[in-house]
């Protein structure tokens, strides 16, 4: 099996694409398998991804390129996953499994995504044409150059899109968000279910709750239910006093969901 990169075509911009390529010929016309990646994310903060959470953390603007380049992301633990899914299905491929989001998303977006879900802040970005960086590469130096990283710009610039819902099907394989992803864990199940547990607070309370209080909440939801938080909206989570719309605990539907947890959060409270 050979892990190849989305950036691989006989015509790439850059010599690690070509030789991509090259390799890919060589294991398919050997009967192997290649397995070409989008952006990789998750894990520890090395490689590329790594690089990312660097800048974003340390600027506070950020370039938000025209045209928008697109990848398809893919958290390392699905990568992994998957892997071991098609070693284990002995398949044999006669082309590049493509794997990553299904519905390409642009760069600026999964800055975006690294700021407010992994780093919990806010980023602004202004637009810089791609005509332009790449003109700025050919009438700079060669050190400016390998600083700029232009090789690698150039790769995202001109990133082909994969068709990977087929190959995600066949291997009956399911990425999790981006959202969930960004978390340290690579799962954002117990922040969702903190805000969840905020927002009840909130409306009960009429206050904000301490941290000890949210904690026991999550426990009790773990302990006592499924674990898994509610599916309540962003504007909910935001605005928790319209919770009221939905509080049926008076009514006959007392034992829905929502109206134990709130049972619970009271009795907690």
């Amino acid at each position: 099996m050979f892990i190849s990169s989305q950036s691989a075509r006989l015509d790439a911009p850059t010599a690690y694409g070509r030789t991509k390529w090259r390799i890919e010929e060589e294991v398919l016309r050997s009967g192997g398998t290649v397995v070409r990646p989008g952006l990789v994310y998750g894990g520890c903060t090395r490689g590329l991804f790594g690089r990312l959470i660097g800048v974003v953390k340390f600027m506070p603007i950020l370039p938000a390129f025209v045209p928008p380049p697109k990848v398809q992301p893919i958290h390392l633990d699905d990568l992994v996953h998957a892997l071991l899914k098609i070693v284990e299905n002995n398949s044999t491929e006669t082309k590049p499994v493509c794997l990553g989001a299904e519905e390409p998303i642009s760069f600026s977006a999964f800055l975006a995504e690294i700021a407010r879900s992994r780093l919990r802040q806010r980023r602004l970005f202004f637009p810089v044409p791609i005509f332009l960086v790449r003109a700025i590469g050919s009438f700079s130096n060669k050190m400016f150059i390998n600083r700029l990283n232009l090789a690698q710009l150039n790769s995202l610039f001109d990133l082909s899109p994969m068709e990977s819902a087929s190959d995600l099907q066949e291997h009956d394989l399911k990425l999790r968000s981006m959202r969930a992803g960004m978390h340290k864990s690579g799962c954002d199940r117990r922040r969702q279910l903190l805000r969840e547990g905020r927002a009840l607070f909130v409306y009960l309370m009429k206050q904000s709750p301490e941290g000890a209080l949210l904690r026991r909440y999550v426990r009790c939801v773990e302990l006592l239910r499924d674990g898994q938080p509610l599916k309540l909206s962003e504007f909910i989570l935001r605005f928790p006093t319209w919770i009221a719309l939905f509080d049926t605990r008076q009514s006959s539907a007392a034992n829905n969901e929502l109206g134990w947890r709130l049972d619970a959060a009271t009795v907690l409270a």
